[in-house]
């Protein structure tokens, strides 16, 4: 049942960001977050506007972004919301082409200052009024004309907080810090679907943050109360979740829930029964695949889920990648 994952640091900006990028609170703006996940980054924040500088370790990679603050917590504005600089700069100063070839491959936090140093420059330069809060709709302008590749609500916007992966699991579009479990349980009452769903998700994020066993249970329970909620975004978003936990338990819940999705969209039921039986016992897997096929007949788009679906449990040759879910590997994987 555990679902062991180091907690979140938090604390003090990191040193080579405060260094660089210290001047910002000059201009009114305060750190509202800051995270040691996969690196360090930080998030500064003045009335309508958000920076984040950081250097994400495991992608060896330096990225300083502006957003509008478009969520009642500055923490939690979607991915898709924040302009990266080298899109500020091809916009404004495409001359300026070597902040693309320096924000990539960085191995040290010494590297890192130097690229974070050099845009932080290129941020004052370019971007002086943006901080001013002046000229936002130069924001959303580029947002509007990125390429529609990727993952809808991590590249570009999406009506729902949420998307789906490749292969039909659900996923949160967010970026908001992770928090502790009793606040994805109180949301998961509430009386708009949408928060209840959003929830849903957030509980098993939060359950990785916390060997207390006492909230893992209620996280636990929560999920499977909430197989049953009427409302189909909410079922579906428990039912993924619970996928994630690859919780064997559910398999007796979810698999009839099935039978209720519409077949002209791929569904996250589907995924969900497929990642908790992926490293089940044999009838578990059986059963699946049987509802698996019937899901399949009933159009195109649930055909082909089911065939990349029916392959991770084991049927056909091996196509070159893991069988185990795939969330996002970016815009081009």
């Amino acid at each position: 049942m555990k679902l062991p994952r180091p907690r979140e640091p938090r604390g003090r900006v990191p040193s080579a960001i405060d260094r660089q990028f210290g001047w910002l609170e000059e201009l009114g703006y305060l750190p509202v977050e800051v995270s040691l996940r996969w690196g360090w980054r930080a998030t500064y924040a003045h009335e309508t506007v958000l920076v984040r500088p950081g250097y994400q370790e495991r992608d060896e990679n330096v990225d300083i972004t502006i957003a509008r603050a478009r969520a009642t917590d500055l923490r939690d504005e979607p991915y898709w919301a924040q302009v990266h600089l080298l899109e500020l700069i091809q916009r404004r100063a495409p001359t300026e082409g070597r902040w693309a070839t320096r924000n990539r491959h960085i191995r040290s936090q010494d590297e890192a200052e130097l690229v974070l140093a050099l845009g932080a420059t290129l941020l004052r330069t370019y971007g002086i009024d943006l901080l001013h809060g002046v000229n936002l709709d130069v924001l959303d302008d580029i947002i509007a004309k990125r390429p529609r590749r990727g993952v809808p609500g991590l590249d570009f916007p999406t009506s729902e907080p949420w998307a789906l992966s490749a292969e039909g699991v659900l996923f949160t579009t967010d970026s908001e810090v992770p928090r502790e479990m009793a606040t994805y349980l109180e949301r998961s009452r509430s009386s708009d679907p949408k928060v209840r769903a959003l929830a849903a998700l957030k509980i098993v994020i939060a359950a990785r943050g916390t060997n207390d066993q006492t909230l893992l249970a209620d996280g636990y329970d929560r999920l499977h109360e909430l197989l049953g909620d009427p409302d189909a975004d909410v079922y579906r978003a428990a039912a993924s979740a619970l996928g994630q936990w690859t919780d064997p338990n559910a398999l007796d819940d979810i698999l009839p829930l099935l039978d209720q999705e519409p077949g002209d969209r791929m569904s996250p039921v589907a995924a969900a029964m497929t990642f908790i039986a992926i490293d089940g016992s044999d009838p578990d897997k059986k059963r699946v695949l049987e509802a698996l096929r019937r899901f399949a007949t009933r159009g195109p788009v649930p055909a082909a889920q089911v065939d990349e679906l029916a392959w991770r449990l084991g049927e056909g040759p091996s196509r070159g990648y893991p069988r185990g879910v795939r969330l996002w590997g970016g815009p081009d994987a």
